[in-house]
């Protein structure tokens, strides 16, 4: 698989320090990544610091809203969900270079806007879906290249996956102090993308911040919230290969056998033990769930339900370009895959608990 730009060419110094120390060094075939990674990071210094004088200047034109956010585990439908919701008006997110440059996008960006358009790939890695300057994107690619923790580390230095995992997602080992700093790093990323749309309230995407509710609701104390939840089975086998391919693409060291399979299992019931301890009590008006299977077979009755549910202005706005999403995708056919008797044994023995909450049928071993 070929490998894009590493994401944490946009890191700042300090952060590539800390990761490197805390890692150990990237595998030799990836020092000259590792170093293009410390020169752009050198390079960009003065406009970071520039930036950071300037985003402290403009933060009072940042929306005033809470954020948005759509929640679910990976492969739960996140992406369909903020995409058909991400064309309204009312809305913006993090798009490509944001995510590339969190430090920098204000005045870096467009300048640099031409290079970073040839580095995008055409589609997602991880399906088939288009990728555009302009498309949404999560905001976790751009924090963790700004703090710690971040689940990407993980990602990116494979030899301590679970460790960062669980800080990463569940704050273990982490002390209010790294707390506090993860989310100013949350909140002045995320005022950042809305002064840069001239301060239109932010739709946030990202699977990682279905463990955060908690930490996001000490920064926001009204931010609305969209959880998606999907066949736990097919979200287990998808997930696999999606951390997969991710390790292939991104990690600067040699992952260990079994990684996958051990922060696949453990991981899902954390999240959604935190999910649910963080949302029980919410107003109605704050906190609303979906599940993929209604989205795919009425997507225009769940956007309108999402809508109505979180009180969220330009309804009609967001249904019109909702189906305008969905006459573009239409061309696309989903993949399918059968349910392995090993994706069976596994969702039955490690998520079995929160299939049953969620209210899907168990599958046995004999109906792969």
């Amino acid at each position: 698989m070929t490998r894009p730009i590493h994401p944490l060419t946009g890191a700042n110094p300090a952060t590539l320090a800390h990761l490197f120390a805390a890692n150990g060094p990237p595998a030799p075939r990836h020092w000259p990544a590792a170093a293009g990674m410390i020169g752009s990071g050198l390079g960009r210094t003065p406009v970071s610091l520039a930036e950071r004088a300037y985003t402290a200047a403009m933060r009072g034109r940042a929306s005033g809203e809470p954020p948005v956010f759509i929640l679910g585990h990976w492969r739960s439908g996140t992406t369909h969900l903020f995409n058909l919701l991400s064309g309204s008006p009312a809305f913006t997110y993090a798009t490509p270079i944001p995510a590339g440059l969190p430090w920098d996008f204000l005045l870096l960006g467009r300048a640099l806007r031409p290079l970073l358009r040839r580095a995008i790939p055409q589609e997602r890695h991880i399906d088939p879906m288009e990728v555009t300057e302009t498309a949404p994107q999560e905001d976790e690619i751009g924090l963790a290249a700004m703090t710690q923790p971040s689940y990407y580390h993980g990602v990116y230095f494979p030899s301590r996956l679970r460790d960062h995992m669980r800080a990463g997602l569940f704050f273990d080992g982490c002390g209010e102090a790294e707390r506090a700093r993860w989310r100013r790093a949350v909140h002045c990323y995320t005022d950042k993308v809305s002064i840069a749309a001239g301060g239109r309230r932010v739709l946030v995407k990202n699977p990682a911040h279905t463990a955060h509710v908690g930490e996001l609701l000490k920064i926001w104390p009204d931010a609305r919230i969209v959880h998606i939840v999907r066949n736990p089975y097919h979200v287990y086998s998808s997930t696999r290969r999606m951390f997969t391919d991710l390790l292939d693409m991104l990690a600067l060291q040699d992952t260990p056998p079994g990684t996958v399979d051990n922060v696949t299992n453990e991981t899902y019931p954390r999240m959604m033990d935190a999910l649910l301890a963080d949302t029980t009590g919410l107003p109605a008006h704050q906190f609303v769930q979906v599940d993929f299977e209604s989205l795919e077979a009425r997507p225009l009755d769940t956007v309108a339900h999402v809508a109505d549910r979180l009180a969220l202005p330009d309804r009609e706005a967001m249904l019109t370009a909702a189906q305008r999403h969905l006459d573009h995708v239409a061309r696309y056919s989903k993949r399918t895959r059968e349910v392995s008797v090993e994706t069976i044994a596994a969702v039955n023995t490690h998520w079995d608990r929160h299939r049953a909450h969620w209210g899907y049928a168990r599958m046995a071993e004999t109906e792969a």
